[in-house]
């Protein structure tokens, strides 16, 4: 498989607005290795790879290029939207965001109205004071 990582590694650095200095000090390391992964002239290991997919909340395979979409990120037509930052969240809690996501989607192919949902946050922030 043909796989361009370096792609793959700046499209999630600069979807979250991170400068390649901020990367490496993330990852622990040079500045010049990130670029040179991601303009392809080296190939991150292992661990570095598993890092990197720590970081941005994505699996290996979404790293790899074995799916095209991580099921943690929400995507959109606006590319600001394409990668959230879930790092803070349990992996139940991420679940329950993408099959809220995937809800939505549902109910907007079907042209059904959306209002039971909204309905139920508004009441969860008015019960919950947040």
């Amino acid at each position: 498989m043909d796989f361009d990582f370096g792609i793959r590694i700046k499209e999630l650095r600069i979807g979250k607005k991170m400068s390649q200095a901020e990367l490496a000090k993330k990852l622990g390391i040079s500045n010049s290795m990130v670029s040179s992964y991601e303009n392809g002239a080296k190939q991150p290991s292992v661990e570095v790879m598993a890092k990197i997919a720590r970081l941005f909340v994505v699996s290996m395979d979404f790293m790899y290029g074995f799916i095209s979409e991580s099921r943690n990120n929400i995507l959109s037509n606006d590319y600001s939207f394409n990668y959230i930052d879930a790092s803070g969240l349990m992996e139940s809690q991420r679940t329950l965001i993408v099959q809220l996501i995937n809800e939505f989607k549902e109910c907007n192919s079907i042209g059904t109205d959306n209002n039971e949902f909204t309905d139920n946050y508004d009441y969860y922030k008015k019960d919950t004071g947040k």
